[in-house]
C-alpha cells in the first residue's frame, strides 16, 4: 500500500494546477463571449450598423438563426468548463473539441461578415473595434488552458495509477491510509 501513498505525493503538484488552469480557461471563455457579443466591425466610420455576433443575431433576419448555437457552445464552456476541467483526461479533452468547435464557428462568422463587407467593395474602409481583440486572445487562452487541463490529467495518470482519481478528489480529503 506504499504506491498509494507515493500516487498522493506525486499526484499533489499536478492537482495544484487545475485551480488556475480552470481560471485560465474561463477567463479565455468569457473574453471570447463578450468579444463575440460586443461589435467586431463596421463598413466605414459613417455607417451605423456594427457587424458583431449579438448584432448579427438580434437582426430578426432568418437565416441567421444558427448563430444561437454559438451563444450555446458559449454557455456551455462558460458553465460545464469548471467542472469537466476537473474529471479526467476524457472529459478535458471534450471540453477542448468544444472549445474549438466554438473558436471555429466564430471565425466562421466573422468571416462571412467580412466577406459581406467585401462584396460591397468598402475593405479598405473597415473601421475595426474591440470585439475582435477580445475574442481572439480569449480564443487562444480557452483553447490553450483545456489543452493544458488534458495534459495534467496525462500526466497525472501516466506517473501513478491512481492519481488519474486524485484529481478529482478535493485537497482537503483525507490521505489513503497505509497498511
Amino acid at each position: 500500500m506504499a504506491s498509494e501513498g507515493t500516487a498522493v505525493t506525486t499526484a499533489a503538484p499536478l492537482v495544484a494546477w487545475l485551480g488556475p488552469t480552470r481560471f485560465a480557461f474561463l477567463s479565455g471563455a468569457l473574453l471570447s463571449l463578450l468579444g463575440f457579443a460586443l461589435p467586431w466591425f463596421r463598413v466605414s466610420r459613417g455607417y451605423a450598423w456594427w457587424y458583431g455576433g449579438w448584432n448579427l443575431l438580434t437582426t430578426n433576419e432568418p437565416g441567421l438563426w444558427w448563430i444561437a448555437f454559438l451563444f450555446l457552445g458559449y454557455a456551455i464552456l462558460v458553465v460545464g468548463g469548471y467542472w469537466l476541467l476537473g474529471q479526467g483526461a476524457g472529459e478535458a479533452a471534450l471540453l477542448a473539441a468544444l472549445a474549438i468547435a466554438t473558436a471555429l464557428g466564430t471565425l466562421v462568422v466573422v468571416a462571412l461578415a467580412a466577406d459581406a463587407i467585401q462584396d460591397l467593395g468598402r475593405v479598405y474602409n473597415i473601421d475595426l473595434n474591440l470585439g475582435l481583440f477580445l475574442m481572439l486572445p480569449g480564443h487562444g487562452l480557452m483553447i490553450a488552458a483545456a489543452f493544458f487541463g488534458v495534459v495534467i490529467h496525462l500526466i497525472a495518470a501516466f506517473l501513478s495509477p491512481g492519481a488519474a482519481e486524485l484529481a478529482v478528489a478535493s485537497p482537503d480529503s483525507p490521505e489513503p491510509a497505509t497498511d
